[in-house]
């Protein structure tokens, strides 16, 4: 660990993730190509393989590795435990069919990749939205990954206990991600960004290499920046 003008650097060794299956909430944001599935895969998805229940709205079928025997294609086809849904119809209708499913359910995770395909920042479904705000009372939590975050419902994030934020190269995304998460944000900006207001010394805080991400635990007072990102497996 290293901590430089208050920043706390960590490695992927360092890194320690904890969590409460069924009442912790958690967004993962980022730009394309930079390792927000594959974070998600391995500190959210895997783990609970088999030991809880867990749907996985797969739009890209990014998961369907995990538990190929639990892939399915279709909400009709949903049922209590593991499942991986890789949708043929990723309309927004059907997407809202996964959501009320849930919903009438207790005691399960969701995970929803490309969350930004089924809100906009000022609009969200009915079932999309019973499932952010109030299905914790029911044990259900979610992770929704997604990539401009200033373009998703603020519920999403404000309701996230746990906040990773992978590369982003648009200027206003890290300002935006400033209040949500820290100031550390900056620094997946170059060093000579107009848009840096804290970290201006190129030397002690350079710019992230790729895969490194941002990650607040609102438990706590301030995020950690794990440089490089995790040591993943395929």
């Amino acid at each position: 660990m290293k901590i430089v003008d208050g920043v706390v650097y960590l490695t992927a060794a360092e890194f320690k993730f904890l969590w409460n299956y069924g009442t912790d909430n958690s967004v993962v944001i980022g730009a394309h190509w930079q390792g927000k599935t594959e974070l998600s895969v391995n500190l959210i998805a895997r783990p609970l393989m088999g030991k809880a229940p867990i749907w996985i709205w797969d739009y890209n079928n990014k998961f369907s590795h995990l538990m190929p025997d639990n892939v399915i294609h279709s909400v009709s086809e949903l049922k209590y435990g593991t499942q991986i849904l890789v949708p043929f119809d990723k309309s927004p209708e059907h997407f809202e069919q996964f959501c009320a499913a849930a919903n009438n359910l207790s005691d399960l995770h969701v995970i929803i990749d490309e969350a930004h395909n089924y809100c906009s920042a000022h609009r969200i479904s009915p079932e999309f939205a019973i499932l952010v705000r109030d299905k914790g009372n029911q044990n259900v939590s979610y992770t929704c990954i997604f990539q401009r975050p200033a373009n998703v419902y603020k519920d999403i994030i404000s309701n996230a206990a746990h906040r990773f934020v992978l590369a982003f190269d648009v200027p206003t995304d890290v300002k935006y991600l400033r209040d949500w998460l820290g100031i550390e944000c900056e620094l997946f900006l170059s060093p000579d960004s107009v848009n840096r207001r804290y970290f201006k010394d190129m030397q002690q805080h350079p710019k992230l290499p790729r895969y490194s991400f941002v990650y607040r635990d609102m438990h706590e007072l301030k995020p950690v920046v794990v440089v490089g990102g995790l040591k993943l497996k395929p």
